[in-house]
């Protein structure tokens, strides 16, 4: 599904998911139907959501470009997209480096 376009896809499935995070639980985002809910670019690693509310840097490993700003596209009801919170969420920080990433694909049989 990722190419190297440079530009958004739509996928009504998709949604971001958090294990650790400032709430201490389990966290599952959902994706609004805007239609931005990925983001393909050959200078970037997965992207998701029309403002970027997760990004990864190519080469996120040895960085610290990736970065997060949830609440454009993966929004929850205590994230305001552009606050503190909505970039600081996941990481604890709006940049961060990247030590463990995993992206599923499932498939629907229809």
């Amino acid at each position: 599904y990722w190419d190297k376009s440079g530009k958004f896809k739509n996928d009504p499935y998709a949604f971001l998911f958090s294990l650790v995070n400032d709430l201490n639980k389990p966290l599952k985002l959902v994706n609004n139907g805007s239609g931005n809910t990925i983001f393909c670019d050959a200078e970037l690693g997965p992207t998701f959501g029309g403002g970027h509310d997760l990004c990864i840097s190519s080469h996120c490993n040895s960085n610290q470009e990736s970065f997060s700003n949830l609440g454009h596209t993966f929004q929850h009801q205590l994230i305001q997209y552009g606050s503190i919170e909505a970039k600081t969420f996941l990481a604890g920080i709006h940049k961060f480096q990247v030590e463990d990433i995993e992206v599923f694909n499932l498939s629907y049989a229809i």
